[in-house]
């Protein structure tokens, strides 16, 4: 997978692996919006950076309903520099769902969905932006909408 550096249009190289204990020591609310502890232990949570370098440019909490067959993306950011029209990196976030769409589907295969509540305004955005389909309050992928992204996402 790969992100953009904006002012050059150059291909990042990234990784996206769990978070783990001595990660949450540098992960702040002030550079990532939220405090990513409330999320220690009852959700899987994810770290997007550079590839072979240490800082974190997103961060994901994932968590799954197996009697539903769905990965629901209970939080997602970018860090604050990478966040709204001068940001240093693009495709953060889209990387970041593909993600949870290749876990989903490697968990639950063809039956897979992917779903989250955007908490602010966000909602018009990740359904242009991702295809995401509206039920209701929440957002959500499955099938094709799935693959469809990971293939974006993957290149």
């Amino acid at each position: 997978m790969h992100i953009i550096e904006v002012s050059t249009g150059e291909l990042i190289e990234i990784e996206i692996s769990e978070v783990v204990e001595k990660d949450f020591e540098i992960i702040d609310e002030e550079k990532y919006f939220f405090d990513w502890n409330e999320y220690k232990g009852s959700h899987k949570v994810y770290k997007l950076m550079i590839s072979k370098e240490p800082q974190i440019l997103g961060l994901m909490a994932l968590r799954e309903f197996q009697n539903e067959y769905r990965v629901e993306v209970s939080l997602i950011a970018c860090s604050r520099e990478n966040y709204s029209q001068s940001k240093r990196y693009d495709k953060i976030a889209g990387c970041l769902l593909a993600f949870a769409c290749r876990e989903a589907i490697k968990t639950y295969g063809y039956m897979a969905a992917v779903s989250l509540k955007p908490k602010t305004v966000l909602k018009e955005h990740y359904q242009r932006k991702y295809g995401m389909k509206s039920a209701g309050i929440s957002l959500f992928l499955e099938g094709e909408g799935m693959l469809n992204l990971i293939n974006e996402y993957s290149v």
